[in-house]
């Protein structure tokens, strides 16, 4: 004679498959093959660095025009003739588009690679 099933008793060879996601639960406590499968999403999505890009071809832009506009004002005068002041500028604007550019290698460092 069998026994009627119920709670806590097994109704016999089950196969039980329990799926979680990031940030959820999963319970499996009755059964003879038991599976859990948890899957994490640890890769986020990166940030799309659009700014970066533009920025980028706005102070290319500007580092060629100020670098014509320096050599067609350049007097080779040793006194205060403002020579060194653009120089100073064209360097700074140098600098910024370098870290710039960096930005925009490590967006592409992370898209593709």
């Amino acid at each position: 004679m069998t026994q009627p099933t119920g709670p806590g008793q097994n109704p016999g060879p089950s196969n039980q498959v329990n799926s979680a996601n990031n940030n959820s639960q999963a319970f499996a406590n009755y059964g003879r093959n038991q599976r859990v499968r948890i899957t994490t999403n640890t890769t986020q999505p990166h940030p799309r660095r659009v700014w970066a890009w533009i920025a980028l071809v706005g102070l290319l832009v500007a580092d060629v025009g100020y670098s014509m506009y320096g050599q067609s004002a350049y007097t080779g005068v040793s006194e205060d003739s403002g020579d060194l002041t653009r120089a100073l500028i064209f360097f700074v604007l140098v600098i910024i588009t370098g870290i710039v550019l960096r930005v925009c290698v490590r967006d592409v460092k992370q898209r593709w690679f």
